[in-house]
This record gives structure tokens, C-alpha cells and sequence, in this order.
């Protein structure tokens, strides 16, 4: 680790002084290339067109396509048309990279000129450019510039110290549509007549033809275009000229009171013929892509909260079903009573149960009373180690009647009296919801709640003990077990007639 740490310290420190001499080196070449543009712009005061020009490699060529040859052509001519034109240069930024460089300029010229109307006026352009330069055995020369801007004023008479307002786009694609608006506020009792114009940069300058309109009242005047598909750059030329009608002799006379005209540069950058477009996405497709994944993402934090809110209600009602605790408490004590309740009382109540249901069916099939003995054959019960058998018993009004005496036969009454009883007698445990047996003391210890279930508890199984009793009446009361049987099915033998005397 701590030998990286060294390396990475050595590393930075080599890069340092490499730098610091690299800082040493371009600041001598800076230098270097500040005077040269300084004697460039001197030569041109001068009006020296062999010590301008060679300041110029002789591969030199500008982004208007120009070579030397034509760029110091457009320069004399230049120096023809205007013979007290100066330039300023002001150098913005130099950048060296080795034997390449790079500067950024702005340059003014200015110049005294007159018009074909005997209008005296001025001259001025402003342009930013950039040259590119590069070393060579004779020092630093410029290879190319690039102008990045351009607007030229020229103006007369009224119009010589008011530079008008052009709105233009400093660059624009080849055979794009772009607009044009040039603005001004004519002064009272003055005409304003415009024009706007569109120029490719060539040589020689082939100027377009004039169409001169009033300007609107609202002091604008507007076009449009289509930028050229060769690849050209362009200037837009506005014109502007400032009129005052007079009467001589009742006779009306137009006088021309000021000129002026505004050269905009529009670079125009040509169409790159050798781009497949098959596998890119419109902007503005890929734009409402984003936005309507956006807008999904929101309406995902919208919905989800709620989704999750759904589903943890969902869970809710599934646990409530499956809890034993949310079961109809009618249900629960029988389950309760189910599983406690011992497997011989059971047996027993089902016992009971079929004994009462077939007594049942055979009173409705009993014979009429003047029959003496009925037959009820019972089948082998499988559950049964015994076999039962039956006695034919008299049937009188549709009643089985005992006519065997049984000592501890009691009255209809008095079974009843003791069918109550036996149930004021009967207790339930509320803990387990199982009969106590008798002289059993049961602990109700449950809650409110619970006591409630217990007697709707206590209802059903108080039914059962009451079918019970019954069953004890039919057994121990005025009717005989052998009468009844214990019947497995719901079939009742039909009884045989009685047989009467010869009497």
C-alpha cells in the first residue's frame, strides 16, 4: 500500500514538472503567435499585400471554401472600395498543442464612405473569428479561420449613426427553414420603405435583387427562408431607406434622406449524406417514451400502496376463515361436545335416536285395536354381540300396550316429574362444555363471553337429554322393551290378524 502511495506521489510530481516546462514552452509560442497577428493587422492598415500575405501558409483555406488566392483577392478589392478602411483585432484566447495552434479573435473594421445619393456615411463590421495556425521552418502561419459571426453596417444621411436591428441564426442545417426580421421605427412625416434578401457566399458576390415594401406600421418586417442544400454559407442583407415627400410647383417629389444596410452571416452546415437512420429514435418519439415512463412510475407509487393495502385485506378475511375462533358458535360447542364426550354415551344417544324413530313408524302402522298381538321381527345388528328378540305385544287406539306387570312401573305423571328432575340435575362443565356426572363438581370459571356460548350449548345438548328421557319412559314406563325392540332399519313387519273364536 504504501508503496502505491509513492508511485501515485511520483506520478503527480513528474506530471507537475511536465507541466510547469509545458506552461514554460507555450507561453514562449503564445507570445510567438500574438505577434504575428499583430503584424498581419498592421500590414492590412497598411494596405501591404506582400507583408499580409505572408503571414499565410500557402495551403491556406477558409470555411467559405476560399483558398488564398481568392481570400487575398477579396482583400484588395476591399482595400479598392474603401481607401481609409482600419482594422482593430483583439485576441481573446490562444490555445498551443504542440505544432498545432489555435487563436480567437474579434476584428473591427471602419471606414468614411459615400453613397450614389450624395449621402455621406460610415462603415463597420464586427466579425469573431478563429484561425488555426501551424509551425512550420519559417515560424507560425494560419492555415484556415473559421467566422463564427459577421455583421457589417453600412449607412447614410438620417440613418448614418443608427444601426438597424436584424434578427438572424448564426447557423442553421443545409435546406432547414429559418426567419428573418428586421425591425425599425420611422420618425414622423418620414416614409419607411425595406427589403430583405437572401446571398450565397461566392465570388464574385452576386447580389440579389432588391423588392422595396413600406414597412409595416409596427415597425417590422419579416421573412423567410430556406437554407441552401450545397453545402454554402450564407448572408442575409437587409435594406432600409428613409423618405420625406415635398411639393415643388404643386408637384410631388420624392427625396431619398437616408440609407442604410445590414449584412448578417449565416453558416450553413451541409447534409451528411452518409448516416443510417434506421436504428435511431425521433427526439421527440424517445421524448414521450421518457414521459410516459415518468408518468407510469408515478401512477406504480400511486397504485402500489394500494395493491398492497388489497392484498393485506385479503389475508385478513383468509385468516378469519380459517381461525377456529371465527366459527358460528353454534358449530364450536357442538365440535366441543364431539370430541369430549365419551364413545359409549354416544353410541347410546344414536341408540336412542333409532329406537324413537322407529317406535314412531311402527304407532303409524299399528293395526286397530281390536288386533290382540302384533310381531315386530328384528334383524342381527352387526354392532350387537347379542341377539333380541321380540314378543307379540296387543296394539290398542294405535298404542303398544304392556300387558306384562312390571313392579316398578310408574305413573305417566310421576315419569315426567322425574324427567324434570333428571334435568334440573343434569350440570355441564362451561371449561369442556361435557355433561358432569352425578355428585361431580364442575369449576365455571369462564368468561362473560364463554358462558354465553355454554348456553346456547347447554340448549342443544338439554334437547338431547330430553330425547333421552324419552327413551327411559319407553323402557321403564307403561310400555315394554320387548314390545319396542331395538330395531336397525326403518321397516316394520306387518302384525298378524288375531284369530277370532267359533263363537
Amino acid at each position: 500500500m504504501k508503496r502505491f502511495v509513492f508511485l501515485l506521489s511520483l506520478i503527480l510530481l513528474l506530471g507537475n514538472i511536465n507541466y510547469a516546462d509545458a506552461a514554460v514552452s507555450n507561453k514562449s509560442e503564445v507570445k510567438a503567435i500574438k505577434n504575428i497577428l499583430k503584424n498581419q493587422i498592421q500590414a492590412a492598415n497598411k494596405y501591404s499585400y506582400p507583408d499580409f500575405i505572408k503571414y499565410f501558409d500557402f495551403s491556406y483555406i477558409n470555411s467559405d471554401g476560399f483558398g488564398l488566392d481568392i481570400y487575398s483577392k477579396l482583400v484588395e478589392d476591399t482595400w479598392a472600395s474603401y481607401s481609409n478602411i482600419q482594422y482593430a483585432q483583439k485576441v481573446k484566447n490562444i490555445t498551443v498543442n504542440g505544432k498545432d495552434a489555435m487563436a480567437e479573435v474579434v476584428e473591427t473594421a471602419n471606414a468614411k464612405i459615400e453613397s450614389q445619393y450624395n449621402l455621406t456615411g460610415n462603415l463597420k463590421s464586427i466579425a469573431n473569428n478563429i484561425y488555426f495556425l501551424k509551425k512550420t521552418t519559417n515560424g507560425w502561419r494560419i492555415v484556415s479561420d473559421v467566422i463564427l459571426t459577421e455583421d457589417t453596417y453600412l449607412s447614410f444621411g438620417e440613418l448614418s449613426n443608427y444601426t438597424p436591428v436584424l434578427n438572424v441564426p448564426y447557423q442553421i442545417g443545409a435546406n432547414r427553414s429559418y426567419t428573418a426580421t428586421l425591425e425599425y421605427t420611422a420618425p414622423k412625416n418620414t416614409i419607411a420603405i425595406a427589403s430583405i434578401n437572401q446571398e450565397k457566399v461566392s465570388y464574385p458576390q452576386q447580389a440579389s435583387k432588391e423588392n422595396y415594401r413600406k414597412l409595416p406600421d409596427d415597425g417590422i418586417l419579416e421573412r423567410f427562408f430556406t437554407a441552401n442544400g450545397d453545402g454554402v454559407n450564407e448572408y442575409i442583407v437587409a435594406s432600409l431607406g428613409l423618405t420625406r415627400p415635398e411639393f415643388d410647383n404643386k408637384d410631388l417629389q420624392i427625396n431619398v434622406t437616408g440609407i442604410a444596410y445590414v449584412i448578417k452571416r449565416v453558416n450553413v452546415v451541409p447534409e451528411n449524406k452518409f448516416i443510417d437512420k434506421t436504428d435511431v429514435v425521433p427526439v421527440n418519439v424517445r421524448l414521450q417514451q421518457l414521459k410516459e415512463a415518468e408518468t407510469q412510475a408515478e401512477l406504480d407509487k400511486t397504485v402500489e400502496p394500494e395493491k398492497r393495502e388489497i392484498k393485506q385485506k385479503e389475508t385478513e378475511k383468509q385468516s378469519e376463515v380459517v381461525s377456529p375462533e371465527n366459527k358460528s358458535e353454534a358449530e364450536q360447542p357442538e365440535k366441543v361436545e364431539t370430541e369430549n364426550k365419551p364413545a359409549e354415551e354416544t353410541s347410546k344417544t344414536d341408540e336412542s335416536e333409532v329406537n324413537i324413530n322407529n317406535t314412531k313408524v311402527e304407532e303409524n302402522n299399528a293395526q286397530p285395536a281390536d288386533l290382540k298381538s302384533a310381531k315386530t321381527e328384528v334383524p342381527a345388528d352387526e354392532n350387537k354381540t347379542e341377539d333380541v328378540k321380540q314378543d307379540e305385544k296387543p296394539v290398542v287406539n294405535n298404542k303398544v300396550e304392556n300387558t306384562d306387570k312390571v313392579d316398578n312401573a310408574a305413573p305417566a305423571d310421576k315419569d315426567v316429574k322425574a324427567s324434570e328432575q333428571d334435568k334440573a340435575d343434569i350440570k355441564v362443565n362451561d371449561n369442556t362444555g361435557v355433561i358432569a356426572e352425578p355428585g361431580q363438581k364442575v369449576d365455571n370459571t369462564k368468561s362473560k363471553k364463554t358462558k354465553v356460548k355454554k348456553q346456547k350449548a347447554d340448549k342443544v345438548k338439554a334437547d338431547k337429554v330430553k330425547k333421552k328421557s324419552k327413551k327411559d319412559k319407553l323402557l321403564k314406563g307403561t310400555y315394554s322393551p320387548d314390545t319396542v325392540g331395538i330395531p336397525t332399519t326403518a321397516t316394520v313387519c306387518p302384525v298378524k290378524e288375531p284369530q277370532t273364536s267359533a263363537n
